[in-house]
């Protein structure tokens, strides 16, 4: 292994300081054992911050390259999950949307780190999310991403985006239709009227936690967008009604399930 990548994995920052020095072109050179990634990509890899500030410094540019995978320096940091290289290459100006050769973006692969302190910071920091990373981080679980995503950038919600019976709806149709309650309390305290959105078969929201008979979602929609009861269905029944019966049906037949 050439010196400047055993300097990198040391995280010796004297010696390869001193090796740039007496030949600069050891800034260019690519690890082909590696992925073919060059040195800011070795630094970010290994979590070495302070080296990655260095290198940055002495080739901006670096911060663009790209290894055999087609990822960005950005990219093997967010994987790893270490925070002060994510902070570092962000506020280098790193893109935060640049897609690997798998279509993958840093906050793709941010969500799949075990850090939620560097997804957080990248969510916060990014400046556009497309519905494609927003699904990636709501199927990994990360509830965290998922929050900030939708306070950043509250119009994906309102996407029709979501298959629920062969219609399409918005991702509290979506949530409603799960009985996630976690992702539901999140939608609709974002204050931004969701609850009013219809799916393309003329379906609110509460239309389907009604027909889902989720109780607990319910009384989430009472408690946070009251107003939502008086939707009509179309057959002009208004849902605090329907409630009403499906919340009896539903407590008579757990009455019934404890007494078994």
């Amino acid at each position: 292994m050439q010196p400047i990548f055993i300097a990198i994995i040391q995280n010796d920052i004297p010696a390869f300081l001193g090796l740039v020095e007496e030949r600069e072109l050891w800034l260019e050179v690519r690890n082909v054992e590696q992925d073919n990634s060059t040195v800011l990509h070795m630094a970010a890899n290994h979590g070495h911050g302070e080296l990655v500030s260095k290198i940055i410094e002495l080739k901006r540019s670096l911060i663009f390259s790209r290894n055999a995978h087609g990822n960005t320096p950005l990219h093997l940091a967010a994987l790893l999950g270490d925070v002060n290289t994510v902070r570092t290459l962000l506020e280098f100006g790193s893109e935060t949307c640049s897609q690997n050769n798998n279509y993958q973006t840093p906050l793709h692969l941010v969500c799949r780190s075990i850090s939620t302190e560097a997804a957080r910071i990248f969510a916060e920091k990014t400046r556009f999310v497309s519905l494609d990373e927003l699904k990636f981080a709501l199927s990994s679980g990360s509830t965290c991403v998922t929050r900030i995503v939708l306070e950043r950038f509250p119009d994906l919600a309102r996407k029709l985006a979501w298959l629920v019976e062969d219609s399409l709806t918005t991702l509290l149709h979506h949530a409603c239709d799960r009985g996630n309650l976690e992702l539901i309390s999140i939608l609709l305290g974002l204050d931004q009227g969701l609850e009013k959105d219809r799916a393309t078969n003329g379906l609110s929201p509460l239309h389907l936690a009604v027909l889902r008979r989720r109780v607990v979602v319910l009384e989430e929609f009472l408690e946070k967008a009251p107003f939502s009861f008086s939707s009509l269905t179309r057959s002009k029944d208004s849902l605090s009604s329907r409630h009403k019966k499906q919340k009896h049906r539903c407590l008579h037949f757990h009455g019934r399930e404890s007494g078994n």
